[in-house]
């Protein structure tokens, strides 16, 4: 930058007193007009962080005027508005950009891998099993978070580590908690001894497959599981480890999320 670019004009922003001085300056001086945007911007972002006021409350010329209290003398803004301009004539750098690129992939990326392995969790239900609360195919969003202060609750839609094979995620709904008996007998569920059978407004259709003559007992700190569509589902009934431990619980389903059509919570 070439040293005449600081005509006498422009210098005596660095030294107005007034809001009214400044105007003055631009309303002589047409040419630099166009640079106060960014002479505007520089004192701006000086303002924010030396002076710590918040940068929405420096909107027009005026506010400016808190420079007449000499915290910053006529050659520190000049040396500040310089360095702007300075950055705006800075050649184009493919190198610079690139950087720029990558930064922004590698934080994305990172912040991705924190979200989905501490906070959600991603699940599929390849088969009806779940029908009708979750369709063959659904995608949804699991909250890993659900049981980290709480325990789950019968009804609840777990996501979680299949108990015969803990590389897969199954997704059931909660029917026996720990320590409680469950019983099917004829299509229904009965807890403990409970002579009302368990209300379950969730099943697809009448339920007439393995629906008598179970007795299950769930050991502590875990859970007995069955799909809602209990006609066509793999679910503890047929499992050779028959409960999921709680620590096998990935997140609690809350809603899903694809295809677009099925776009729901998940009761």
């Amino acid at each position: 930058m070439s040293d005449n670019r600081w005509d006498d004009d422009v210098l005596d922003v660095f030294s107005f007193h007034t809001s009214d001085d400044f105007e003055n300056v631009v309303d002589k001086n047409d040419d630099i007009d166009d640079d106060f945007e960014f002479i505007f911007e520089a004192i701006t972002a000086v303002i924010d962080d030396e002076l710590e006021v918040p940068h929405d409350t420096v909107t027009d010329i005026a506010d400016i005027d808190i420079y007449t209290q000499n915290l910053l003398s006529d050659d520190d803004i000049e040396q500040i508005i310089t360095d702007s301009f300075d950055e705006e004539d800075s050649p184009f750098s493919w190198k610079k950009e690139l950087l720029s690129w990558a930064i922004m992939f590698v934080c994305a990326f990172a912040i991705a891998f924190i979200i989905d392995n501490f906070f959600i969790v991603n699940a599929t239900v390849p088969t009806g099993s779940m029908q009708n609360t979750i369709m063959a195919g659904d995608r949804m969003i699991g909250w890993r978070l659900s049981y980290k202060m709480s325990e789950p609750e019968r009804g609840d839609v777990i996501i979680f580590k299949y108990p015969d094979d803990p590389s897969q995620k199954y997704v059931k709904r909660v029917i026996g908690l720990p320590g409680e008996t469950v019983t099917i007998t004829k299509g229904n569920i009965y807890i403990n001894d409970d002579t009302e059978p368990l209300v379950e407004d969730y099943l697809p259709e009448n339920w007439v497959w393995k629906n008598d003559g179970f007795t299950f007992i769930v050991p502590q700190d875990c859970y007995f599981v069955l799909g809602d569509n209990r006609n066509n589902s793999h679910d503890a009934r047929s499992w050779t480890n028959t409960y999921v431990t709680k620590d096998a619980i990935l997140g609690k389903a809350l809603f899903c999320y694809w295809p677009l059509d099925s776009i729901k919570k998940i009761d």
